[in-house]
């Protein structure tokens, strides 16, 4: 609001003033229904070329936030995945955002009350690149259906990080994000025995075993040898 005394010309007043009370346009009128209430002054940055590594413009050390990326190749592009990596590559988290429709066959589904329809790319009247599931009849996004270890080989095939530093995003970050490494995202005394086991073979970073709480849970099955 405004006052008399502001800066603000007379005129400008009593306009303002007359509009709020129905045309009234006196000086008593724009005393009374105008009134002005200075902005706090934004805090002064310091100048351009002094403010050192690993703090905040406003004091103290500068926090870097964890954040997430669904790294399917529909939601994020791989190039955005590069960049953001590539900007603070300790923070990163993957996720898969995944709704009921993961591990579904391609085609028509119904979720409750929800229809969708799954797609693998463009072929076959796909929308997008990638395994993706959109609301019957349209192009828009349903949710992701693309595991996590799916998620970890197509972080890999974006950024050419290493297979260390794409583990890292599903295991010691987000255990770190939520101040629980002391008992998960690494194998240590005393830690959860939740486990995942790769083979890494070719760089695929196959799924072969899984344990929780040190009981194995998944055996991926054999193919093409007698057991």
């Amino acid at each position: 609001m405004l006052r008399q005394g502001s800066g603000v010309s007379d005129e400008v007043l009593k306009a303002l003033a007359g509009a709020s009370a129905g045309g009234c346009g006196s000086d008593a009128c724009s005393r009374s229904v105008v009134t002005w209430a200075t902005p706090a002054p934004m805090p002064a940055l310091p100048p351009p070329g002094r403010l050192s590594a690993g703090a905040s413009p406003h004091g103290g050390a500068l926090v870097r936030p964890y954040f997430g990326l669904i790294v399917d190749g529909v939601h994020n592009h791989p190039y955005a995945v590069n960049v953001a990596w590539s900007a603070h590559p300790t923070g990163l988290v993957l996720v898969t955002d995944a709704m009921q429709a993961m591990g579904l066959p391609l085609g028509k589904h119904t979720l409750g009350e929800l229809a969708v329809e799954i797609y693998d790319g463009r072929g076959g009247g796909g929308h997008y690149e990638g395994l993706h599931a959109v609301l019957e009849g349209t192009s828009t996004l349903a949710g992701a259906v693309v595991p996590l270890d799916d998620c970890v080989r197509n972080f890999v095939a974006f950024t050419s990080c290493s297979v260390a530093q794409a583990l890292a995003t599903v295991t010691t970050h987000p255990a770190r994000s939520l101040g629980l490494e002391s008992v998960v995202g690494s194998l240590h005394t005393h830690a959860w025995a939740d486990m995942v086991l790769l083979d890494d073979a070719g760089g695929h970073l196959a799924v072969l075993q899984t344990w929780v709480a040190g009981i194995v849970a998944y055996t991926r099955p054999r193919t093409g040898a007698s057991a």
